[in-house]
């Protein structure tokens, strides 16, 4: 439910906050390694 998250951000954000979203895009598929360590590359 978009709406009800993105009210929840305006919400809870402080006056003049911002939020960053991005979306993990990749062209090849991930090694059994990568996601192992998936924490290395998302935050």
């Amino acid at each position: 439910d978009k709406d009800a998250v993105f009210s929840e951000i305006y919400r809870v954000l402080k006056p003049g906050g911002r939020i960053q979203i991005a979306d993990v895009t990749i062209q090849n598929p991930v090694s059994e390694e990568g996601k192992r360590k998936i924490d290395l590359w998302t935050g």
